[in-house]
């Protein structure tokens, strides 16, 4: 007569990418070699326009804000867990 014994494995694993959390650029704005500096906020021709904002502290901020763009670096460190049952 046939073995009907069953089985299951159940494996666990962690996935952890960047794992030193390293700050690695990708791409930076060509006038300053910078990624987060396009180099808008300082240029002399600029100032009065923004100096004629309503607020010119929070519009300095917000494009500050808005210029740094999360593509410009690599993803910061992820970790994954997970649980794999196969039967």
């Amino acid at each position: 007569e046939g073995d009907n014994k069953k089985t299951a494995n159940l494996n666990f694993y962690v996935e952890i990418n960047n794992l030193l959390n390293s700050k690695e650029i990708l791409s930076v704005y060509g006038k300053t070699g910078n990624p987060d500096d396009d180099g808008y906020l300082n240029n002399a021709a600029n100032q009065a326009g923004i100096n004629a904002q309503n607020d010119p502290q929070s519009y300095r901020d917000y494009y500050t804000m808005y210029i740094n763009h999360p593509y410009n670096y690599s993803f910061a460190r992820t970790i994954h867990l997970g649980i794999q049952l196969s039967f």
